[in-house]
């Protein structure tokens, strides 16, 4: 005969033997350090921070992308980096972006990273 003549009780018991039949590991939140931040309350990019990479990325940094990287589609403006995608006809490419990274002056192995961003639906036009 089956010990357990109704589901309630199976499940009343399987939950019981998850509950307390497993060891259960005491989780420690680590205590970070902050390290390195940008708010952007500044009205231009901070260049101490960041490098800003234009061009195409023939020179060994690009993927064959479709469009041209300009300095001027990153905006610091109320608190907020956008870098801005353009359909325009720049140099010999039909679209310009901008590319910016933080090689050597916010390099960091291991950590926890936050950010806040917002990505507009994309349109044609």
């Amino acid at each position: 005969m089956f010990l357990f003549n109704h589901k309630k009780y199976f499940f009343i018991f399987l939950f019981l033997v998850i509950l307390f039949g497993f060891p259960c590991k005491r989780i420690i939140a680590q205590d970070y350090q902050l390290v390195w931040s940008d708010e952007f309350d500044g009205t231009t990019l901070d260049l101490n921070k960041w490098e800003s990479q234009t061009g195409n990325g023939s020179g060994g940094w690009g993927n064959n992308e479709k469009e041209y990287y300009r300095s001027e589609n990153a905006v610091v403006d109320s608190g907020y980096l956008k870098i801005i995608a353009k359909k325009e006809f720049y140099i010999a490419y039909n679209y310009t972006s901008a590319r910016i990274r933080t090689i050597h002056k916010g390099d960091w192995k291991y950590g926890k990273i936050e950010m806040r961003a917002k990505i507009c639906g994309l349109h044609s036009g």
